[in-house]
């Protein structure tokens, strides 16, 4: 995943997993459109593929 939008995307998701662990202490689980790669139990921005190539996504 490539590209601007992509970058925008990933940026708003991190900061997404960073407010839901406030709340939930399991994280949230990051579904793509036509895409099987699957975020489960995110919890920071850190297990978020911004910080890490493909980490948190299987």
């Amino acid at each position: 995943m490539a590209g601007p939008r992509w970058a925008e995307t990933r940026e708003a998701l991190a900061g997404l997993a960073d407010v839901a662990s406030q709340y939930d202490v399991d994280g949230i689980d990051v579904h793509f459109l036509n895409d099987p790669r699957v975020g489960q139990n995110m919890t920071t921005a850190q297990a978020s593929p911004r910080n890490r190539a493909g980490s948190g996504l299987r």
